[in-house]
């Protein structure tokens, strides 16, 4: 490379495409072909000379720009300090203590910021470059300087490899990135890092070591219970680092120890338990929330013990009722399924049961518990405050015969308004006449499945494996209750389609000389609004009752549980006139949790109810309801409670003597930032080398500052090349003398 000084630019350097000598050859061999060329052509010696010198003068201008003359100038960020962002760890995992500074152990977070964020190391590291702060955890956030010392770690999540990217993807050309952390992501992302935005520093800190833990989590099977029923609460011992010890497991309530289980712990990180355990409410309540704590503890303690124990305990809510559940069934066509049916929940002491058979236009049966049937007594058209007064309804078969024509949409607001839930015990509940036309319309907008035309029988039952997992079909789990044991449904009316949002627990096959013709829904449920239709496609249940012993108790306790599930899921309680229900139980500090509260009647718009959460240390907070305008009676509030522990959620809607409607919440912390807090060294090593940075100590700042340094120098002697050919006159001078040749050549006749 040939270097030549020019006193208006660094230097002038040449920077031909090919090697100098093979541009000269090139061009050497062009002029000697133009000279012999001239020499041989026709014309005077004095034409003949001056297009040579033409040639020869396009050819030096050639020779010039294959050269590649270029102005050396200065880089283009030698004058500007070097862009530096400092990237700093927020999440829950820097607040583990394990970090020595100052001759005491203090949290991760806390000695970074004395190291790196106070004004003295960030005035040092401003001498070289322009620095700025990023705070990160689950999310990515400009932090000014003056507050970057103040920094916390209470982020729930680390999304690393998030936040490397959105600050590489951002930085200026020539900038330098220095990320503070532990090592850890949570998102478990492993991604190429772009190696062309600047090289990354990283400092990690924290003990690698994995700490020992117990943990549990617990929940229960159903979230609300009747008194006296019993439920599963479920158990998951979490364990690392306790293999081989043994620790005792503990069930307790309001009243004390209720059970207690010794485990020794293997090598399985997770042990599965389950206590059976039967809610009760104190006295004179009717609607309560009765709470278990579960908690894990080894049975001797030794130094090496975790150090964390918030996750020992878990809180577990049951919402308990004394109400009985009333329940009416209305059939127009009665048959064995019903008889068995009303037979079966007129027995249940949970459930107020009312049956309703219109045997005709002038004759009306009315069967209630307790009482002899009543001939007549009825409304003669039900109206919406009629079906209200029940918390579940059942219908046969024949429903025209109490809502004929348009009277069916009744059924749709009980449900989707009123969050009632509807049993279709056999199938599509209206008749093919023209009376039930309007009413097949309405079911099939709210029921599981779009029904069609025509009926078949033979149909053999098999559970789905949403039906394994619910516990209505607990008894057809049973060994000795063998599904293909029971006789076949007698009849199911043919199903086009089973709708996206419905769930399917038993599917009924066709069978022909054990050929299977193909399958459709038995049993299947769906949410509509705030309510349920559960739906049972076929007749011949109760054919189970008269299969044999076990046949009649799955018939049982089947429709038992059925309608138990059902009445306890709805928005309203048996007995309720106002319902509160929080969008989850069990929270994490600052999560949103949403209340809602639900009128069963709501005539009076000026009605405002009052919601108050009280903290675990007693101190009561004012939730703000705001009306659902979509759905009248209806208000919707919002809260982010912070404490751990057990809050109160109380509801006021009456007159201020009236007790108020109490739920529970339990806040508590199980971040998975908490689960493992040892650091990731390794994480941030391989960043620094994927980047072409350094791994530093904890607290070398002199290093980053000495490798700054050494980039601010290096960036001084750097230089950037200007292509100088690239010139009009250049370019005017080659076509130019190109084109005055051939003018002449052409008028002297030599063209």
């Amino acid at each position: 490379m040939v270097v030549v000084e020019n006193p208006f630019v660094l230097a002038t350097t040449y920077r031909p495409p090919w090697p100098e000598v093979g541009v000269i050859l090139v061009i050497g061999v062009a002029g000697a072909l133009a000279v012999w060329a001239y020499l041989r052509a026709r014309g005077g010696r004095f034409r003949r000379g001056l297009l040579l010198a033409i040639r020869l003068v396009v050819l030096a201008a050639l020779a010039w720009v294959l050269m590649g003359p270029s102005a050396v100038l200065p880089g283009s960020w030698s004058d500007r300090p070097i862009p530096m962002r400092i990237l700093v760890d927020t999440s829950a995992s820097m607040a583990e203590p394990d970090a020595g500074f100052g001759g005491s152990v203090v949290t991760r977070i806390d000695a970074l910021r004395h190291v790196w964020l106070t004004p003295e190391p960030l005035a040092r590291l401003g001498e070289v470059a322009d620095v700025s702060v990023i705070g990160f955890d689950d999310d990515v956030r400009q932090v000014p300087l003056h507050d970057a010392e103040r920094l916390e770690a209470t982020g729930e999540q680390t999304a690393l490899y998030n936040a490397l990217r959105e600050s590489l993807g951002g930085v200026e050309e020539g900038a330098v990135t220095l990320l503070l952390s532990d090592g850890h992501d949570t998102r478990g992302e492993s991604v190429r890092l772009p190696t062309d935005r600047g090289p990354v520093f990283t400092v990690p800190i924290g003990r690698s070591e994995s700490t020992p833990d117990l943990g549990i989590q617990a929940w229960s099977d159903a979230d609300t219970v009747f008194e006296g029923q019993s439920v599963a609460l479920r158990a998951t011992v979490l364990q690392r680092g306790y293999e081989g010890r043994d620790v005792a497991v503990t069930l307790r309530d309001d009243t004390g120890l209720l059970e207690r289980r010794e485990l020794r712990l293997d090598d399985a990180p997770i042990i599965p338990l389950e206590f059976r355990v039967e809610p009760k409410l104190r006295p004179g309540e009717t609607v309560g929330v009765h709470g278990y704590e579960i908690e894990v503890a080894a049975l001797e303690t030794t130094a090496s013990d975790e150090r964390d124990t918030s996750n020992n305990v878990r809180p577990v809510f049951v919402e308990v009722t004394r109400e009985k559940m009333r329940v009416v069934l209305l059939e127009g066509q009665p048959y064995w399924d019903t008889r068995d049916l009303a037979r079966v929940l007129a027995s249940d002491p949970n459930i107020a049961f009312t049956a309703v058979y219109r045997l005709g236009p002038d004759r009306t049966v009315i069967r209630r518990e307790g009482d002899a049937d009543d001939e007549g007594v009825f409304p003669e058209r039900l109206d919406q405050r009629w079906l209200n007064a029940f918390d579940l309804v059942i219908l046969g078969r024949g429903a025209e015969r109490f809502f004929p024509d348009k009277e069916a949409v009744l059924l749709s607001d009980y449900v989707g308004r009123r969050g009632g839930a509807l049993v279709l015990a056999r199938g599509q509940p209206f008749g093919d006449s023209a009376e039930g036309e309007a009413g097949r319309r309405v079911i099939d907008s709210i029921s599981p499945v779009s029904w069609g035309k025509g009926v078949r029988d033979d149909l053999r039952l098999e559970l789905t494996p949403q039906g394994e997992s619910n516990p209505v079909f607990e008894p057809l789990r049973d060994e000795s209750v063998v599904l293909s044991r029971f006789p076949e449904m007698l009849a199911a009316t043919r199903i086009d389609a089973e709708k996206a949002a419905s769930v399917i627990y038993l599917r009924q096959r066709e069978t022909d000389a054990g050929v299977i013709d193909g399958s459709m829904a038995s049993v299947a449920s769906m949410r509509v609004g705030g309510g349920q239709v559960f739906a049972v496609l076929g007749d011949g249940l109760w054919q189970w009752s008269l299969a044999a012993e076990e046949g009649g108790a799955a018939f049982v306790s089947f429709w038992q549980r059925a309608i138990h599930w059902l009445a306890a899921g709805g928005e309203f309680l048996p007995g309720q006139e106002i319902a509160l229900s929080l969008s989850r139980r069990t929270s994490q500090p600052g999560e949103p949790i949403e209340a809602i509260v639900t009128a069963r009647y709501f005539q009076d718009d000026a009605m405002q109810p009052r919601l108050s959460r009280v903290a675990p240390d007693g101190v009561p907070t004012d939730v703000a309801l705001t009306p659902d305008p979509d759905r009248p009676g209806t208000w919707r509030g919002v809260f982010a409670p912070r404490a751990q522990g057990v809050h109160r959620v109380e509801l006021r809607a009456g007159d201020g003597d009236a007790p108020p409607l109490t739920t529970r919440l339990a806040v508590d912390d199980r971040s998975t930032e908490r689960l493992d807090p040892a650091a990731r060294p390794e994480v941030l090593e391989g960043i620094a080398l994927d980047t072409g940075g350094q791994c530093l100590a904890w607290d070398d700042v002199d290093s980053l500052i000495a490798a700054l340094e050494d980039i601010r120098v290096a960036r001084e002697d750097d230089v950037r090349h200007r292509y100088d050919f690239a010139r009009w006159p250049v370019f005017a001078l080659i076509v130019g003398g190109l084109g005055i040749e051939w003018i002449v050549r052409r008028r002297g006749g030599m063209a």
